[in-house]
């Protein structure tokens, strides 16, 4: 009995709080897929009349972002995109996973939520921030703001892992959730906040759809992508996250006319207040 009172706790623990109070819409795409959406409304009192589209990156979770979802909530109205490598999704066995694909993906669930554009704010990073930048280029997509953390060139995972993932059959993955969670509660972790987040970012992850993404991006360079976008970007370097590639950053600035550059300097202050306050300065001065 103790036993599954303790589990029952973690179990909430894993669920962000943001998913606890968001309206949960699985969105229908052109090709017969659905992804998650997670959606909330400003209070009237609060609210600034714009809406924030949240895409997220490869491996990041509603739960890693929680702090600044539950902040920018009482200002902005919040549409979170789940892109469809998650768990979350559902494709069809024919179902495409490259890049313009999830770029319509996004397009197709702003467009399901009927959002407008001279309202909307798009916040994306890493892996996500690929696919904002394509949607930008190829899709005539025109939010009043897009903000581009930490963008990337190219994946950065090690070659061993692209090729694990590339080669090594999905249910190999599968076997080896359990062994993750566990080494992650035992010894990896300080506190049970920490192994939640790690937990729920394993438990999401669908190796099926890894393997028939990573076949599209594991070697490729994605400079192009930026290049002469003429919308109104703001790039967000995080000059002082050890994960993260300042000089790539900023030569991505440089190939969009259009942008303007901020330092954040930590990947924490990109997913918390600090966050929020460029935004509402950039509604104050810029829009």
């Amino acid at each position: 009995m103790a036993k599954q009172e303790e589990k029952t706790k973690f179990d909430l623990i894993t669920q962000a709080n943001y998913e606890k109070i968001a309206n949960i819409v699985l969105v229908p795409l052109s090709d017969g897929s659905q992804i998650r959406t997670l959606t909330t409304e400003a209070p009237e009192e609060t609210s600034n009349n714009f809406t924030l589209v949240l895409v997220a990156g490869w491996v990041s979770i509603v739960l890693g972002w929680d702090d600044l979802l539950m902040e920018a909530k009482d200002f902005f109205n919040i549409l979170y995109i789940e892109t469809r490598e998650k768990a979350t999704s559902i494709v069809p066995k024919k179902g495409k996973f490259d890049l313009d694909r999830y770029a319509l993906d996004i397009k197709e669930a702003i467009e399901y939520h009927q959002l407008k554009e001279k309202n909307t704010i798009i916040l994306s990073t890493s892996f996500g921030a690929i696919l904002v930048a394509l949607m930008l280029k190829n899709l005539g997509n025109n939010p009043c703001l897009s903000i581009l953390v930490g963008p990337i060139e190219r994946i950065s995972l090690p070659i061993a892992i692209k090729l694990a993932i590339l080669i090594l059959p999905a249910w190999m993955f599968n076997l080896i959730k359990p062994v993750g969670n566990w080494w992650v509660r035992k010894f990896k972790t300080e506190d049970k906040y920490q192994a939640a987040r790690y937990i729920r970012a394993i438990r999401d992850s669908d190796p099926k759809k890894w393997k028939k993404t990573i076949g599209h991006v594991a070697f490729a360079k994605f400079w192009g992508f930026y290049e002469g976008l003429d919308n109104n970007i703001l790039v967000i370097d995080e000059s002082e996250d050890p994960m993260h590639d300042t000089e790539a950053t900023k030569k991505i600035a440089s190939l969009i006319p259009t942008s303007r550059i901020i330092d954040i300097k930590t990947n924490r202050a990109a997913h918390s207040t600090p966050m929020i306050e460029i935004m509402r300065k950039e509604i104050r001065e810029n829009l």
